[in-house]
């Protein structure tokens, strides 16, 4: 029994996909949540120095990290 008409479709199967999930999606979040935390650091070291160009740099950082967690619940 699959998941839905597309997997089956696609000759996938629910356990196939929970595989690919556990072998690809999750370690690529993860490591884009370890990035993001780089980032954080990174972020609060520029604050101390330049507050304007790290107020931009903070929005950008803020987009990665929510895209990321957005991505992380689907």
């Amino acid at each position: 029994m699959t998941c839905c008409p597309w997997m089956n479709e696609h000759g996938l199967t629910c356990a196939g996909a929970k595989r690919f999930v556990d072998e690809h999606v999750k370690p690529c979040l993860t490591c884009a949540s370890e990035k993001a935390e780089v980032l954080l650091e990174d972020l609060r070291a520029e604050v101390r120095e330049k507050p304007v160009k790290t107020l931009v740099v903070a929005g950008l950082a803020g987009l990665v990290l929510g895209l990321t967690i957005a991505a992380a619940r689907r």
